[in-house]
């Protein structure tokens, strides 16, 4: 992959944040040098070579961010804050199997979990 300017720009805002982001936070954040469609665009091109990872909010709004070790996992994403804890535990293997006894194939899945985080559950207290 050609490591252009906006993509560097790009990368350095996922490096920036600890946080999953949608596109137009990391459009804010990288400032008015780039539109939003090339910001999807260079998501969309990190996705494919596995740097990135889409996760969901709960309402359906697409969230990136950098995959690490490029490893199988999946977030636990709170409601509040949206900090991001990874779950390495997967039982999604065990459905992909059940999937492709029924027949299926090129089975993937994905998972996302949504709480409130320890530290947003006590300012609720």
């Amino acid at each position: 992959m050609r490591i252009t300017r906006p993509r560097r720009v790009l990368l350095d805002a996922l490096l920036d944040t600890a946080t999953p982001r949608s596109a137009e936070e990391l459009r804010e954040g990288i400032g008015e040098g780039e539109d939003l469609v090339t910001v999807y665009r260079n998501l969309d091109a990190f996705e494919r070579a596995g740097l990135v990872l889409r996760a969901h909010a709960e309402n359906g709004k697409a969230l990136f961010h950098l995959s690490p070790h490029h490893r199988h996992y999946h977030l636990v994403i709170c409601r509040v804050c949206h900090e991001a804890k990874v779950i390495e535990d997967c039982d999604g293997d065990r459905f992909e199997r059940l999937a492709r006894e029924q027949g299926y194939s090129d089975v993937t899945h994905t998972l996302e979990l949504h709480g409130v985080c320890a530290r947003c559950g006590q300012t609720d207290a």
